[in-house]
């Protein structure tokens, strides 16, 4: 189960956050537009919290991913 996915510019603006995602649902993950409108290329900060199927153990990772055109 994925938790939580915060995707935010470089500024702190938020760019993309979902909750309780599917990890197996595509069309809920971010296609790196904002409100419909396509965000520019660039380094985005990400913030995912994952939650173990097995274990129950919470699992946090963040660093930046790169939006190309």
């Amino acid at each position: 189960q994925i938790r939580k996915i915060l995707i935010y510019v470089r500024w702190g603006a938020p760019a993309f956050e979902r909750q309780n995602i599917d990890p197996l649902d595509y069309n809920a993950t971010w296609d790196g537009k904002k409100n419909g409108i396509e965000m520019p290329a660039g380094a985005y900060v990400y913030f995912i919290e994952l939650e173990c199927e097995v274990t129950g153990e919470i699992i946090s990772k963040k660093g930046t991913i790169s939006l190309l055109r």
